[in-house]
């Protein structure tokens, strides 16, 4: 069978969402067959809302709502179990705040049937953010890689019911990296376009700055999200050897000594990670930090 949007989902896991948010949605529903929308926020979406969204001609949009907030992982899970089921064969996973660049799903498409490699598990577009400018490749086609971030990915379907999905016990982070280094282990390709854009959000951006001069910028998240990052990744690292993780841990870890304010309570979070990854203990966490 021939790929195209047609047989193509698309699913987004919602957590608060802004108005910006839902006219990603309304941009991305002429580009696929149909959007999964997982609401993992504490009410649903206005009516209002709710009614634009359901009233979009281009595509199927299905809501779900979750206030009990089931993750990230689980979220994406149910959105491709609903896919498969419904009988599309790959499907876009991306965050509520990404923007596509161009068309990915159509480079996508053409990508593929020039690969014409049933071993791919995995596509993803080139990432464009402001701490990360997108340097332009002339030439199309793909690269295999080590691991791709998850917004912007598409997925084959058939590839991800042998994976089994996301681990849901990593919650929300790492998954991505587990995922990939999982489907390479089994045989399968990690590819990335050369030519697909996604404009990503990965983070808040924070500056330093000299006499009002912008030397870097780095990026800044809560410390439930440092949490979450380093016990995960102590588990990455213990299961695949992946150093690349190893470096990435060390480098929050660095950015918390020289950068961060509230230093004692991200390195509390850093403990509590190691602590609760030595004893098994994964999924969503009770622990918060004020």
């Amino acid at each position: 069978m021939k790929l195209s949007k047609d047989n193509i989902a698309a699913g987004i896991v919602l957590y608060f969402p802004e108005e910006s948010d839902i006219q990603n949605i309304v941009s991305l529903s002429d580009k696929v067959g149909a959007i999964y929308l997982v609401d993992n926020s504490f009410s649903k979406l206005p009516n209002a809302v709710m009614d634009m969204l359901m009233g979009i001609s281009f595509c199927s949009i299905q809501y779900f709502h979750f206030p009990e907030n089931i993750g990230l992982c689980s979220g994406m899970n149910f959105i491709m179990k609903k896919a498969l089921s419904d009988s599309y064969s790959w499907c876009l996973l991306i965050n509520q705040d990404s923007v596509c660049g161009n068309n990915i799903v159509e480079i996508f498409i053409e990508d593929l049937f020039s690969a014409a490699d049933e071993r791919i598990a995995i596509i993803g577009p080139q990432y464009d953010y402001d701490r990360h400018k997108h340097k332009l490749i002339s030439t199309s086609g793909v690269k295999d890689v080590t691991w791709l971030m998850m917004s912007g990915n598409m997925i084959n379907l058939i590839l991800n019911d042998i994976l089994g999905g996301f681990k849901e016990n990593l919650f929300v982070d790492g998954l991505d990296v587990d995922y990939c280094l999982r489907a390479r282990k089994e045989g399968f390709r990690v590819i990335q376009s050369n030519t697909a854009i996604l404009l990503h959000k990965p983070a808040t951006t924070k500056y330093i700055s000299i006499f009002g001069q912008k030397l870097f910028g780095y990026g800044w998240a809560e410390p439930l999200r440092y949490y979450y990052q380093f016990r995960n990744g102590f588990w990455i690292f213990q299961t695949y050897r992946h150093w690349g993780t190893l470096f990435f841990m060390f480098y929050k870890l660095l950015k918390i000594i020289f950068l961060f304010d509230r230093k004692k309570v991200y390195l509390q979070a850093v403990k509590d990670a190691y602590m609760d990854f030595r004893h098994h203990y994964f999924g969503k966490t009770v622990k918060t930090y004020g």
